[in-house]
């Protein structure tokens, strides 16, 4: 019910946070329902930001929302391992801060 809900929404600027993302496998979460809603969201935004801690990066889930390619920026902490971040900003735009 929540995902047809959602499809009647247009968004310009969707933010989301992150249970896992992966440079292979993209952003994923454990839980399905949280998946397919955040899967719909995107595809009715123009533009998606995930917001995540360095925690985060690297690890992967059951449930893929979206490749790091659907994703419009990637905004981190500074604590994420510099080979990781270049290897993301191959396929998608990424700001470490803080």
């Amino acid at each position: 019910m929540t995902a047809d809900f959602m499809e009647r929404f247009h968004v310009d600027w969707l933010f989301l946070g992150a249970n896992g993302l992966d440079t292979d496998y993209g952003l994923t979460s454990p839980d399905y329902t949280d998946a397919e809603t955040k899967r719909v969201l995107i595809r009715q935004a123009r533009r998606t930001v995930v917001a995540t801690d360095s925690t985060k990066l690297g690890q992967s889930y059951f449930e893929r929302i979206a490749r790091l390619e659907e994703l419009t920026r990637v905004v981190t902490d500074n604590h994420a391992a510099p080979e990781l971040l270049e290897t993301m900003r191959q396929r998608t735009e990424v700001d470490s801060v803080g």
